[in-house]
């Protein structure tokens, strides 16, 4: 009985490239990479099945505020020592280069 292969799997072995050119891209990677994703989108279900296990247990939808952290842009202007006058400066030479071209 022959062995089951897969796209990736098969597309690495002859190291497979687009044929829209003569010298395509590689597709191999890319073919590596879907079902990396699915597994990658698969183990994030089971967490939000956890997560929601965890909700009918307790009574209350876990808190997600924890998990991200707001951006205090003023803070971050002085860290990188920025003032919106600059900011301005910047945007006013991008659109003057913009409509230069």
């Amino acid at each position: 009985m022959p062995a089951t292969t897969t796209p990736g799997r098969d597309s690495w072995r002859i190291l497979e490239h687009s044929s829209i050119t003569a010298d395509g891209p590689p597709l191999y990677q890319f073919k590596t990479v879907i079902p990396v994703a699915g597994a990658i989108l698969l183990v994030q279900g089971i967490v939000e099945i956890i997560r929601c296990g965890i909700c009918l247990k307790e009574g209350d939808w876990p808190s997600r505020e924890e998990d991200v952290e707001e951006v205090d842009v003023d803070k971050l202007k002085e860290m990188v020592h920025v003032k919106d006058e600059d900011i301005q400066k910047l945007d006013a030479y991008v659109l003057k280069q913009e409509h230069g071209k």
